[in-house]
C-alpha cells in the first residue's frame, strides 16, 4: 500500500508502505493533521521490505576528506560532523549499522553481519571489519582501528543523518551527523539536546510541538507493528546564509525516517537522513521541482553563518509585515521574535508604527456599544455574567434597544456600532429585534454594525441575516477567550461555550452564511502556561490565516482584550499580561496581520491606550457597562470594568487636539 498526503510523486517512489508529506506549503498545521489522519489508514496487511533507490547519496572525494579529517581530528577540526549522546555505545552503532545494510547495498555498498560483528566494502576503504562492539578491527588506513564504525561510515555518505533510540521507555536523542547542522546549540558549540528525550524536545517548539510529537508517537507505533517502512517529508525553511563568496541562499531539506529493530525484530528505535539543498534567492523553483541549487556548498563552514544571520536579523521584521509570506514561516519568524523580544522591539515598534499609518492613517476610528441582554446560561468562571452568579437579569424590550441605539448613535463621530448581549440560545430574538431597530434609524456615517453575539449554526445566522436591510456592512466577532483546549476547559464548565470547536469556527460559519466581515481575538490573561501569552497570540495569527484560506477573507478586526477585575466578584486575573508585554503584542500583530484593523477598549486606562494607539487603528467610545446603560444608569450586571472612564467628549477633544480623531462630518 503506497499513501501520499497529496499528488506530489516522492521521488523512490517504489517503497511500500511509506508515507509522504510536503510541509512546504502555505497550511503545514493542516498537512500535519492530514499525516495524523494517514497513520490510522495504515496496517501491516503489506510487509514489503522493497527499499528505495539511492537512499543514501556516496559522498564526494572532497566531502569524504573534510569528514575524514573532522573523524580523525575531533578536539581540531572546523565543524563537528558526528556528535553522540554520552549513553550512545558501540552496541548501539552496530545495531544502527545492521538496520542500515539493506539501505546501503542499494547505494552500491555492500556488507555483511557476521557472529563477531561484520563488515563493509566502502567506497574510500573497501576492507573495513568491525566487532559486535562497533569497533573498527581492520582497515586500509590504520589510524581508524579503534574507531566507531557508524562515524567513519557517515563520512563515506553525503547526506546529514541522525538516530533516535528506545532506551528505558523512552525515545532519547542518540546521535547527530551532520555537514549542515540547525539543531540548537549549548554554549560550547555543542548539540544542546543529545541524549535528551525526543518527543519532550519537540513539544517544546512553538505552534507545532504538540503536532510533531503526536507524528513521533504514531510513526514509531507503525514502525513497531511493520506497518510503515518509511516517512518523508519536504521542506522549506526560512533559513537564510551566506556562502563563502558572498551570495544569499536558502536552505531545502527533504527527510525521511526508517526504522531501527534490534536482535528479535523489536522496535529499538528510528533514524532519520536528510538531503539538505542551498539555493540562490532569486531562483524560483524549489529543488524537488527541478530547480538550480548550489552545489559548491558541501558543507557548513562554506556558510558564513553569522554574517547571514546579521542579515536575516536586519530583515525579519520586513519578511514578517509580508503579505506573500507563508503561514508556516511567519509563525517561524514569530516564535524568533517572541522568544527574544529585547533583541527586535525596538525594530518591531519602529516599523509597526509605520506600517500602521501606512494602512490605515494615523486617525483612530470610534465604535460605540449597547448591551441588549446580560441572560448567559454559560458558566465562564472569570466573567461577571456567568451563569452562576445569582443576580438579577434583564432583557432590552424592542423599545428600549431603539432609546438605547440611538442615544449611542447620537454621536456622529462613529465609524462602528457594536450589539452585545450575553450568550442565551433562545437570545435569536433579540438579535433580530437588534436587526429590525437598526434598519429604522440614519446612520450614514456608520462604517459597519458589528453582533458580538452568542455563537449560531449556519443556518441560524442566515436566518439572521434575512432581518437586515440596509447596506452598512454586517460584521459578526466572537472572542475564542483561550486557544489553549485545556485552559479553555478549565474556565468554561457549562453551556454551550464548553463546545471548543463550534466556537473556534463560528466566524467561518457566519461568512458561510452571509455575513460582510468577522472579528477574532484572545482574552489575554487566562493562559498559565509557560509562554501561554505567547501561545495565544500565535494561534491568533493562525485563525486568522485558517479563516483567509476558507473564505479568501482575513478578519476585519483583532482584538486581545485583557482580563480585568470584575466588580462585586471574587475572581482575580490567573496569569495577568504586563504592560511592556502587551503593548509589544499589539506592536507584533500589526505586522503580522496587516489585514486586520486593531481594536483597544476602555477596559484599558488613558495612558495605557495612548501608548498602544501607534499601533492600532479602532476604539470605543466611552461606553456605559449594564444593560440598557445607555438610556439609565446600570451598574450592577456587567463584566469588566472600565479604566479610561472619561466622557464621550473628552475622549473625542482629546483625539482631535492630538491629531487622532478621524473627521467623518
Amino acid at each position: 500500500m503506497k499513501n501520499y498526503i497529496n499528488t506530489y510523486e516522492y521521488l523512490d517512489n517504489s517503497q511500500n508502505n511509506s508515507l509522504y508529506v510536503d510541509l512546504r506549503n502555505k497550511d503545514i498545521i493542516k498537512n500535519l493533521n492530514k499525516l495524523i489522519e494517514s497513520f490510522d489508514f495504515l496496517d501491516n496487511t503489506s510487509n514489503s521490505n522493497e527499499i528505495p533507490r539511492n537512499f543514501f547519496q556516496i559522498a564526494s572525494p572532497e566531502i569524504y576528506e573534510k569528514k575524514l579529517v573532522d573523524f580523525l581530528n575531533p578536539e581540531n577540526n572546523q565543524y563537528t560532523i558526528a556528535e553522540f549522546a554520552k549513553s550512545h555505545s558501540g552496541k548501539d552503532s552496530f545495531l544502527i549499522i545492521k538496520n542500515l545494510l539493506p539501505y546501503l547495498e542499494k547505494s552500491k555498498i555492500r556488507g555483511k553481519i557476521t557472529q563477531n560483528g561484520g563488515f563493509l566494502e566502502l567506497p574510500f576503504d573497501k576492507n573495513i571489519e568491525f566487532n559486535s562492539d562497533g569497533k573498527i578491527t581492520q582497515a586500509k588506513n590504520t589510524a581508524l582501528i579503534g574507531k566507531d564504525i557508524y562515524h567513519y561510515l557517515a563520512c563515506n555518505l553525503s547526506q546529514d543523518f541522525a538516530s533516535v533510540l528506545k532506551k528505558n521507555g523512552k525515545l532519547i536523542y542518540a546521535s547527530d551527523i551532520s555537514r549542515f547542522e540547525k539543531t540548537p546549540k549549548n554554549e560550547n558549540g555543542k548539540n544542546a539536546f543529545l541524549g535528551k528525550d525526543f518527543l519532550e524536545f519537540h513539544s517544546k517548539l512553538p505552534v507545532i510541538g504538540e503536532k510533531l510529537v503526536e507524528i513521533f508517537q504514531k510513526m514509531s507505533a507503525k514502525f513497531a507493528d511493520n506497518s510503515l517502512n518509511m516517512l518523508t517529508a519536504d521542506l522549506y525553511g526560512r533559513g537564510k546564509y551566506l556562502d563563502k563568496d558572498g551570495n544569499l541562499v536558502r536552505r531545502f531539506e527533504r527527510d525521511k525516517f526508517i526504522p531501527l529493530k534490534d536482535k528479535n525484530e523489536n522496535f529499538a528505535g528510528f533514524l532519520g537522513v536528510a538531503d539538505v539543498f542551498f539555493q540562490s534567492m532569486e531562483e524560483d523553483r524549489s529543488p524537488f521541482d527541478g530547480g538550480q541549487y548550489s552545489k559548491k556548498i558541501e558543507t557548513q563552514i562554506d556558510l558564513l553563518k553569522q554574517n547571514a544571520l546579521e542579515i536575516i536579523n536586519k530583515n525579519i521584521i520586513d519578511d514578517l509585515k509580508s503579505r506573500e509570506i507563508l503561514l508556516e514561516q511567519k509563525l517561524q519568524i514569530l516564535g524568533e521574535i517572541l522568544a527574544n523580544p529585547e533583541k527586535y522591539q525596538e525594530e518591531v515598534f519602529a516599523k509597526s508604527a509605520e506600517l500602521n499609518e501606512k494602512l490605515f492613517g494615523r486617525e483612530l476610528e470610534l465604535y460605540g456599544i449597547s448591551y441588549i441582554s446580560d441572560k448567559c446560561t454559560n458558566d465562564c468562571s472569570y466573567c461577571g455574567l456567568s451563569s452562576k452568579i445569582k443576580k438579577k437579569r434583564r432583557t432590552l424590550s424592542k423599545g428600549e434597544i431603539s432609546r438605547d441605539f440611538q442615544n449611542v448613535l447620537d454621536n456622529k463621530h462613529l465609524t462602528e456600532f457594536c450589539v452585545l448581549s450575553g450568550e442565551n440560545p433562545k437570545s435569536i430574538i433579540d438579535y433580530e429585534n437588534s436587526l429590525e431597530v437598526l434598519n429604522t434609524l440614519e446612520t450614514p456615517y456608520l462604517k459597519r454594525i458589528s453582533l458580538n453575539i452568542a455563537p449560531l449554526s449556519t443556518a441560524d445566522f442566515k436566518k439572521l441575516l434575512q432581518k437586515k436591510s440596509r447596506e452598512t456592512p454586517l460584521q459578526y466577532r466572537i472572542f475564542q477567550e483561550s486557544y489553549d483546549r485545556e485552559i479553555y476547559a478549565k474556565y468554561h464548565t457549562k453551556g454551550s461555550k464548553t463546545d471548543f470547536d463550534f466556537r473556534y469556527d463560528a466566524q467561518a460559519r457566519a461568512l458561510e452564511a452571509g455575513f460582510d466581515e468577522v472579528g477574532i481575538g484572545a482574552l489575554m490573561g487566562l493562559n498559565t502556561k509557560p509562554n501561554g501569552h505567547d501561545f495565544e497570540i500565535l494561534e491568533l495569527v493562525k485563525h486568522a490565516h485558517e479563516l483567509a484560506e476558507k473564505s479568501g477573507k482575513f478578519p476585519a478586526s483583532v482584538s486581545i482584550p485583557r482580563h480585568m477585575p470584575v466588580q462585586d466578584y471574587d475572581f482575580e486575573t490567573p496569569n495577568p499580561v504586563d504592560d511592556e508585554k502587551y503593548i509589544f503584542y499589539h506592536a507584533l500583530l500589526r505586522l503580522a496581520l496587516p489585514e486586520s484593523k486593531l481594536m483597544i477598549t476602555s477596559r484599558e486606562s488613558a495612558e495605557m491606550i495612548k501608548r498602544i494607539e501607534p499601533f492600532v487603528n479602532i476604539r470605543d467610545l466611552a461606553p456605559k457597562p449594564g444593560v440598557g446603560g445607555n438610556i439609565q444608569s446600570n451598574e450592577e450586571n456587567f463584566q469588566n470594568e472600565v479604566t479610561d472612564n472619561r466622557s464621550a467628549s473628552e475622549i473625542i477633544a482629546d483625539l482631535k487636539k492630538r491629531g487622532k480623531l478621524k473627521n467623518l462630518l
